[in-house]
């Protein structure tokens, strides 16, 4: 088997010199020889027929030869390598038959640079407080997060790009820290109980609605994002007066018809708020309605106002105090002002309350609500009642 792999390998593996051949050849295309400055021509140098390939390579002059052709030198390595490892393999195989072919060097596959257990040790870091592990920090960045485990050996030497794409890997982006609100009303468990029920599922020939006030609403720029090229921001005017007063949006909204509106009042009083409520009365005539509210102070809570309600047979549902999530119209609010007011400047009301308008009709459009009694809202005549 030597023998055969001697033979074979003795047919193939010639390397490759540079011999009299491509000397012939340089010669025949060599460049006319340029002269100097004294006129005279550059002396040639011919190659004996005698020489040999290297002796005859270095005859030729370097300004002709070109630069070094190491790649030739790096590819004769290589061909002298896999003769050697053809000759390493021929010897496995003489000496355990195929079971060297089939066994696999490394069966375990290419050892992992982090662990499982490393990884959850970071998740782990990342999540807690710096100052409970002795750091004066309040929040970690990567680089300090980098620093901390690498000094304690909890991960190899890691560049911060590298932590980072763990941590994202592993669900952990850097996000803004958010707030959360306590109530500090004795009665929220109450409270919280009974608006829950009415707007989980409509009761037979009842409607629950959710009212809230929207502003004040004053004219000013309003800052925000706007797509623009790099380097040309859109901007707005940072000076302004605001001489032409506010306006408050009252708004309703159906919580199982999935309908937005309001009207738009220079106040929010009693007298304002108790002419919505006509007004949404007349929206339902025959219906009865549980509206959801927050307990204003000296508008919602006013003797008066809580007789008008009475007069027109809707139930009150008051949130618990500091507890205005509970309103299902506060996310709506939000919604619409992104769409309608982030990024305004308006000089007039007109002209922000015909935008909000157009916003709720496009709204309900989309929403194949745009029939909905509580859409003519505005235009509707408001029930009448003597005040007493």
């Amino acid at each position: 088997m030597l023998a055969q792999l001697d033979l074979l390998i003795g047919s193939t593996y010639r390397p490759h010199h540079r011999g009299a051949e491509e000397v012939r050849d340089a010669r025949s295309h060599r460049p006319p020889a340029t002269p100097d400055p004294a006129g005279a021509d550059h002396p040639r140098t011919e190659a004996a027929p005698g020489l040999a390939a290297g002796a005859a390579a270095s005859a030729v002059p370097r300004d002709r030869r070109g630069p070094p052709r190491t790649a030739d030198a790096r590819g004769r390595r290589a061909r002298r390598t896999n003769v050697q490892s053809a000759y390493d393999w021929l010897h496995r195989f003489n000496a355990t038959g195929f079971r060297s072919f089939e066994a696999v060097s490394n069966p375990r596959g290419r050892i992992p640079i982090i662990t499982g257990k490393q990884i959850r040790e970071l998740v782990d870091v990342a999540l807690s407080d710096p100052a409970e592990r002795g750091l004066p920090f309040t929040t970690w960045t990567v680089r300090t997060l980098t620093e901390y485990c690498r000094e304690r050996g909890l991960i190899p030497g890691f560049t911060n790009e590298w932590v980072r794409r763990l941590l994202r890997r592993e669900g952990l982006t850097a996000q803004r820290i958010r707030t959360w609100k306590t109530s500090t009303d004795p009665d929220f468990d109450p409270k919280g109980g009974a608006s829950a029920p009415s707007t989980r599922s409509a009761r037979p020939r009842s409607s629950v609605i959710c009212f809230d006030e929207w502003g004040p609403l004053e004219l000013r720029p309003i800052g925000g994002t706007a797509w623009a090229r790099r380097g040309h921001p859109v901007r707005m005017r940072a000076t302004y007066t605001r001489r032409l007063g506010t306006e408050t949006f009252l708004g309703f909204y159906d919580v199982h018809a999935d309908v937005l509106a309001g009207v738009f009042r220079k106040k929010k009083g009693v007298r304002e708020v108790g002419e919505a409520f006509r007004r949404l009365r007349a929206c339902y005539p025959h219906r009865r309605l549980f509206v959801v509210l927050d307990n204003l102070r000296a508008v919602h809570d006013n003797p008066r106002f809580l007789r008008l309600l009475a007069r027109l047979r809707i139930a009150p549902v008051f949130t618990p105090t500091e507890a205005s999530w509970l309103n299902l119209i506060e996310p709506h609010f939000g919604v619409l002002k992104r769409a309608t007011l982030v990024g305004s400047d308006d000089r007039e009301h007109v002209v922000r309350r015909y935008r909000i308008y157009r916003a709720l009709r496009l709204r309900h459009r989309k929403l194949g609500n745009a029939a909905h009694p509580l859409t003519k809202i505005r235009m509707i005549k408001p029930v009448k009642l003597d005040w007493h």
